[in-house]
């Protein structure tokens, strides 16, 4: 088990601003870092997540986690379940949230914010 906890990563944003590419670039740099998508099937919940993350931080084979979130995710939703979780605490001790990116395309974004 890793000494101190496995820090999470969560890239979220809209479908083409480029989330798989920034993913795709840190992992060209760096060998240890897992990487997990989440709702892009809309079948899979948290506790699914949660509960892979932990697999995760057991096998000591990894540094850091990160997480494309599907642009259907609700940012805020998913951020508050992984940095407070349920009452079981499943990541205590083993992960925490430790940055959150929301990626934009910046020629989109004032026809996307509007």
């Amino acid at each position: 088990m890793n000494p101190t906890p496995l820090p999470i990563t969560v890239i979220s944003g809209y479908t083409g601003a480029g989330k798989s590419t920034l993913i795709a670039a840190l992992l060209a740099n760096d060998e240890r870092i897992g990487v997990m998508t989440f709702g892009a099937s809309g079948e899979q919940s948290i506790e699914a997540v949660e509960h892979a993350i932990v697999e995760h931080a057991g096998q000591d084979a990894f540094d850091a986690i990160v997480i494309e979130a599907a642009a259907s995710v609700n940012p805020l939703d998913f951020a508050k379940q992984l940095a407070f979780g349920d009452d079981d605490a499943t990541l205590a001790g083993r992960a925490h949230l430790d940055t959150f990116v929301t990626v934009i395309d910046a020629s989109r974004f004032l026809s996307d914010y509007a």
